[in-house]
């Protein structure tokens, strides 16, 4: 990358003087015109365009775009008591829809019929059986907008 030699009497001048590297280093959205110091992150942008949700919320189903709208929206969620009232028999876990509830009660079958094909291990969800087959692929699919890494699952 090339290097910028200008110097600056005040901390106002030089704030100035980057947003001449910002608009010369940036990637623009064709759409809306918006610009990113990233490409990465001018492509995580891209997806608010689309129809595309790919990150859902564990609780309640709903999309997303990215990972971190999923942990801003789980933050947000009303408290246990208030809001989850279809309660699992088995572990106690509450859900706020009962077809929710149903989801979960397959992780407690006792058969495992969704198998890896690579090792052998055998899950009850398929869901479970993808995630694991991350770890033979190398797949990385979730992005961190902060570090730029990208990770097989949400934390």
């Amino acid at each position: 990358s090339k290097k910028c030699d200008a110097s600056f009497q005040d901390v106002s001048e030089l704030q100035e003087h980057k947003q001449i590297h910002l608009v010369e280093n940036s990637f623009q959205c064709p759409i809306c015109g918006k610009e990113f110091f990233r490409a990465a992150n001018l492509r995580m942008h891209m997806l608010i365009h689309s129809s595309d949700r790919p990150y859902k919320c564990p609780e309640c189903d709903k999309g997303f775009i990215r990972t971190a709208d999923v942990w801003r929206h789980l933050r947000n969620m009303p408290g246990e008591e208030e809001c989850r009232p279809y309660i699992c028999p088995t572990c106690g876990k509450g859900f706020h829809k009962p077809n929710l509830l149903s989801k979960h009660k397959v992780i407690h079958r006792q058969d495992k019929p969704y198998e890896c094909q690579e090792c052998g291990k055998s899950f009850v969800q398929l869901l479970r059986l993808k995630r694991h087959q991350q770890t033979h692929s190398g797949e990385r699919p979730f992005y961190c907008e902060e570090c730029g890494g990208t990770f097989t699952r949400l934390a």
